[in-house]
């Protein structure tokens, strides 16, 4: 017996169930990406709590995808060249002086005549130069230290091309008006890689946030392990000035020779915040930018998460109900580096800047916003209190303490969300494929970089005149004190071959 056939009616409900089941999950998976992505956003974002209309553009949502493409494009020009800096001969005449350390540049030479008519090689046997040159040997930035007849001292002498074949650009200043506002200080590894009380006492907390973080990269990079061969020569300014508390420059010398073995520099930038540079433009700015806190970990970086979550649902069986742990899944995008640390752990800027925002921002819970120019910011989130009198419009420096670690918001723990936006796209700055301007030299930052170069070798000058190193000895821990002999002055060390 043949069963029975369907009516006209069922075949059309079973088609439109089948027609259903292969059409409705693929307008779910087509659609569910973009509205997912419109939600995480609009959580991920303090601009909906802002109290000011005026500032939404600055905080807006930040598109789910790193800012990849690079803001520094190499100098071509400059691919086979490089920056030196070291001694000339001493000279009454200034093409004898360039023809000594290798310039044949008859704009720079006629610039020079110019600008300096009545200058004279500084007495002794070096007159300190930097230089850097392109891959054809033309020059493209150039610093000189010189006497004049009619003034006691010595004058910086700068001379800079926008590209091969530009105009030089000139300008001096005098030395001892930049020397006046600067102490220097001359310390042990041990003494700064343990914050000793000796070393905290004698300077300021920016300076010594700077000694802290640059001086493991450099005794990295030194050829002996050994911590006792060497000692850390900083420089930084006092006073009221502009670069009042700011670490000037770091020198890992040898004890024996006082030779540098290595040194990093401030360059202050031109619409960028400054920062740490080699005198051969080597970069000690993406560990910096990316050290906001002391963290014992990072628990999470940038990149696309999926998170299993279990909460308990009612469920009915018959008669009965009972509560069960049911999962479900959550994905997104994580737009931030997660330090781990303990609650009250100090947070710093990682750059100078402005305070835009601050507050308690939704997700991010206690939150700052740190404007750097040149279309960066940083954001530092899930914060438990703020520094006392931090408020939106403050000045800030780098290493200056804006915060404390906490896990208010959306947080799963304690630990610092960091942040780093360029234009309102968040970047990835672990990703060191990418080079970005906040951590590479650009051609118009080697013209400062020299002039700093040779105010450092100034100051070096002054400070084996007074009597070598200080090492301290006033205001060091006595516990941590150097043997006598190792207290001796350092022998002049202002000579080409010891830089």
């Amino acid at each position: 017996m043949s069963p029975p056939r369907a009516s006209p009616e069922a075949r059309l409900r079973w088609l439109a169930v089948v027609v259903g089941a292969l059409i409705l999950p693929s307008a779910a998976a087509a659609t569910s990406p973009r509205h997912h992505g419109r939600h995480h956003a609009k959580a991920a974002t303090p601009a909906a709590t802002h109290p000011h209309g005026r500032h939404r553009d600055r905080h807006a949502p930040a598109r789910l995808r790193p800012g990849a493409k690079p803001d520094v494009l190499p100098d071509l020009d400059l691919a086979g060249g490089g920056t030196r800096h070291g001694c000339a001969a001493p000279s009454a005449r200034h093409d004898e002086l360039l023809a000594g350390i290798g310039v044949h540049d008859p704009l720079l030479l006629q610039s020079l005549d110019a600008a300096a008519p009545e200058a004279l090689a500084a007495p002794g046997d070096c007159v300190p130069y930097a230089l850097t040159v392109t891959g054809s040997g033309a020059v493209r930035a150039f610093g000189l230290r010189l006497a004049a007849h009619d003034e006691a001292g010595e004058r910086l002498y700068l001379f800079s091309r926008a590209a091969a074949g530009a105009e030089l650009q000139a300008r001096s200043e005098d030395v001892a008006s930049r020397l006046s506002d600067v102490a220097t200080v001359t310390t042990t590894l041990q003494e700064v890689a343990t914050g000793a009380a000796g070393l905290q006492a004698a300077v300021p907390t920016e300076v010594l946030h700077g000694l802290t973080a640059l001086v493991p990269l450099l005794h990295a990079a030194a050829a002996d392990d050994d911590p006792l061969r060497y000692l850390v020569r900083a420089s930084y300014g006092v006073g009221e000035g502009i670069d009042a508390d700011r670490l000037l420059s770091v020198e890992i010398l040898e004890r024996d020779t006082g030779d540098v073995v290595r040194e990093a520099l401030w360059v202050a930038r031109d619409g960028l915040p400054g920062g740490y540079f080699a005198p051969d433009g080597t970069s000690f700015e993406h560990a910096l930018w990316t050290s906001p806190v002391s963290f014992t970990r990072i628990s999470r970086g940038i990149g696309n998460f999926r998170t299993t979550i279990r909460r308990p649902v009612t469920r009915r069986s018959g008669h009965k109900t009972r509560i069960v742990m049911a999962r479900s899944t959550r994905r997104g995008t994580h737009v931030g580096i997660d330090f781990a640390a303990p609650i009250g752990a100090p947070v710093v800027s990682v750059a100078d800047g402005r305070v835009v925002d601050m507050g308690l921002r939704g997700g991010y819970g206690n939150l700052i916003v740190v404007e750097h120019g040149g279309g960066y910011t940083t954001r530092y989130a899930h914060l438990s209190g703020f520094a006392p009198d931090l408020e939106i419009g403050s000045e800030v420096r780098r290493g200056s303490e804006i915060g404390f670690v906490g896990s208010t918001g959306f947080s799963t723990g304690p630990h610092l969300h960091f942040e780093i936006r360029r234009d309102g796209i968040y970047l990835d700055p672990l990703d060191e494929r990418l080079a970005f301007g906040l951590w590479s030299m650009r051609p118009v930052d080697y013209l400062p970089m020299l002039r700093q170069t040779l105010l450092t070798d100034a100051t070096d000058r002054v400070a084996a005149a007074a009597g070598g190193t200080l090492l301290l000895d006033q205001v060091i821990s006595a516990l941590r004190r150097p043997a006598p002999a190792e207290l001796s002055p350092l022998p002049d060390h202002s000579l080409a071959g010891n830089r």
